[in-house]
């Protein structure tokens, strides 16, 4: 775990992230805690978030995570089309995902950010702003978008190589950058920048840490 990483320095955020740390049960999460604790200490961490899959969200894990230290969920959605989810295998559509952020609600977690990928096999400008009109309206504080990368060899590649699916074009994405950049809570927003730049946080998970590089 780095010990040495933030030279003495209070923790003000914890990431867990990077794989799927919601497969993850209570005892792996306080086993982490503690060690946390013990290195790095919690008392002045103000913000502790849990990279999650909707289907992962059920009450009772809700309910066990409301048990521990965390206080913001971010969960991969990546679309709200069905036909897409099925293409990339994810486990979840598109009402599992609204269902898990109304169960995320009723367990008072009053901080949650969404993922979406943009550039996906047969993506249209309007089904687009279709994941994005249906984000906006889940009321979530934070939203993210990511460009999807076809990496030769991986099954989405192959998918599109052989089923000569059309790529979306830039332009179909343009204006959504605008529109998740605005329902950014401001505050939020400043303060995880300021955070960013004190490097005052910990990210929990091998590709966390790999992101992590950017921000130094």
């Amino acid at each position: 775990m780095r010990k040495e990483y933030l030279k003495g320095e209070d923790i003000e955020t914890v990431y867990f992230g990077g794989g799927t740390p919601s497969q993850l049960e209570k005892e792996d999460f306080e086993l982490i805690f503690d060690t946390i604790r013990e290195h790095y200490g919690l008392n002045h961490c103000q913000e502790i978030t849990l990279e999650a899959n909707p289907d992962d969200l059920s009450q009772e894990y809700l309910e066990m995570l409301s048990s521990l230290p965390f206080n913001r969920l971010s969960m991969g959605i990546q679309t709200f089309d069905d036909a897409t989810l099925k293409l990339l295998r994810r486990r979840h559509n598109a009402r599992t995902a609204i269902e898990a952020i109304d169960r995320c609600r009723k367990a008072d977690f009053q901080n949650i950010s969404i993922d979406l990928i943009y550039g996906l096999p047969g993506e249209t400008k309007e089904r687009w702003e279709n994941d994005l009109r249906q984000a906006i309206s889940l009321n979530v504080e934070h939203i993210s978008a990511y460009h999807l990368i076809y990496e030769e060899d991986t099954p989405i590649y192959n998918t599109v190589s052989y089923t000569h699916l059309t790529l979306p074009t830039i332009y179909s994405v343009k204006i959504s950058v605008v529109v998740v950049s605005l329902k950014k809570k401001h505050e939020k927003k400043k303060k995880e920048k300021e955070m960013k730049r004190k490097k005052k946080f910990m990210i929990v998970g091998e590709e966390s840490m790999r992101r992590s590089e950017m921000v130094k």
